[in-house]
C-alpha cells in the first residue's frame, strides 16, 4: 500500500514538474518572440526614415524586397502620413501543413505598427503582418511534455517490472536452494538405509535406487560373474511379476548352484505425477540358505530317530 502511494506521488510530482517546465517555456518563448519582433520592426523603421524622408521609392522597395523573405512575415506596408506609400507581400507559397495550422488557429496573423520618425518628427509608419506561431509552439511544447511524461511512465513501469522480476527471481533462487537442501537431506536418508530401496514408475521401470540396492546387485554380479545391468534387469523383471500378485513377500532366483532370496515390500506413493512405487528389498539369501540347512538337518535327525526306533524294535522282539 505504501509503495503504491509513493509510486503515485512520484508520478504526480513528475507531471507537475513537466507542466511547470512547459508553462515557463511557453511564457518565455511568447515574450521573446514579441519583444524580438518589436525590436526588428523598430530597426526597420529607423532604416526607412531616410529613404521615406527623401521619397526614395526605389530604395524603400529594395529594402522591403530584402526583408519580406523572412518566413514569419506575411506582408509589409509603408505609410507616408495616412497614405500607402509601398507594400510587399510574401511570395513564397504556403505549404499544406502551414495552411492547415492557420485554419485551426495554431498560426495567427498579427499586425505590428511602428512610427517612422525623422528629426523627432513622425513622417509615416510601418505595418508588418506577422505569422504568430506562438499557439503552435505551445501545442508542440505540450505534446513534447506529454511524450516525456509517457516515456517516464513507461520507464517507471519497466523499473517496477524489473524490481518485481528481481524479487521473484530471488524468491525462486531461495526456493531452489531450499528444495536442493531438502533433496540432499532426503538422499542422505535414502542412502543410509541398510535395506535396498528403489522407486518404480507405473510401467515398472527403475527410477531411483539407493547405495544398499546397488551393493546387492554388485555383490551378486561378481559372485555370478554376470554383467551388472543384465542382472539388474533380471531382478526388476522378476520383481514385476511378484508385485502383480502381492505387495510384499519373498522371491527366489536360482543361478547354477546359487540361490538368491530377496524379501520385498512395496508402497505406492500418493500425490505424485507418475504414481511411483517405493520398494524395499532385503537380501536374505544367507538366512534362507541357513534355514534350508537347519530344515535339512532336522529332517535327517528325524530320520535318524526313526531308524534308531526301528532298530531297537528289531533287536528287542516281544
Amino acid at each position: 500500500m505504501s509503495f503504491t502511494i509513493k509510486y503515485l506521488s512520484n508520478k504526480i510530482l513528475v507531471l507537475l514538474i513537466i507542466s511547470g517546465i512547459v508553462f515557463i517555456f511557453t511564457k518565455r518563448y511568447s515574450s521573446h518572440i514579441v519583444s524580438e519582433s518589436e525590436r526588428t520592426i523598430q530597426e526597420h523603421a529607423r532604416i526607412l526614415a531616410g529613404p521615406l524622408w527623401n521619397y526614395d521609392e526605389d530604395l524603400i522597395n529594395a529594402f522591403l524586397s530584402t526583408v519580406i523573405v523572412r518566413k514569419e512575415y506575411k506582408a509589409i506596408r509603408i505609410y507616408n502620413g495616412d497614405s500607402l506609400f509601398s507594400m510587399q507581400l510574401h511570395r513564397s507559397p504556403e505549404g499544406p501543413f502551414e495552411s492547415y495550422l492557420q485554419q485551426i488557429g495554431f498560426i495567427k496573423i498579427s499586425t505590428f505598427n511602428e512610427n517612422i520618425s525623422k528629426n523627432d518628427t513622425v513622417i509615416g509608419r510601418i505595418e508588418v503582418d506577422w505569422k504568430d506561431s506562438t499557439s503552435y509552439m505551445i501545442a508542440y511544447a505540450f505534446l513534447v511534455g506529454v511524450l516525456f511524461y509517457v516515456i517516464f511512465l513507461m520507464y517507471s513501469r519497466i523499473l517496477n517490472t524489473n524490481r518485481n522480476l528481481e524479487k521473484n527471481n530471488q524468491d525462486l533462487q531461495d526456493a531452489i536452494k531450499e528444495i536442493k537442501k531438502q533433496k540432499d537431506y532426503i538422499e542422505q536418508i535414502f542412502n543410509v538405509v541398510t535395506q535396498g530401496l528403489i522407486t518404480l514408475d507405473n510401467e515398472f521401470q527403475l527410477s531411483v535406487s539407493n547405495n544398499s540396492y546397488q551393493d546387492i546387485v554388485i555383490r551378486w554380479a561378481k559372485l555370478l560373474k554376470m554383467n551388472i545391468e543384465e542382472l539388474q534387469v533380471i531382478f526388476i523383471d522378476r520383481l514385476k511379476e511378484e508385485l502383480q500378485h502381492s505387495n510384499s513377500g519373498v522371491y527366489e532366483m536360482t543361478f547354477d548352484k546359487h540361490t538368491i532370496s530377496l524379501k520385498y515390500f512395496a508402497v505406492q506413493l500418493v500425490n505424485v505425477e507418475n504414481n511411483d512405487s517405493v520398494v524395499s528389498l532385503e537380501d536374505i539369501s544367507e538366512f534362507a540358505t541357513l534355514q534350508r540347512r537347519v530344515t535339512q538337518a532336522e529332517k535327517l535327525e528325524a530320520v535318524g530317530r526313526l531308524a534308531t526306533g526301528i532298530a531297537h524294535e528289531i533287536n528287542t522282539p516281544i
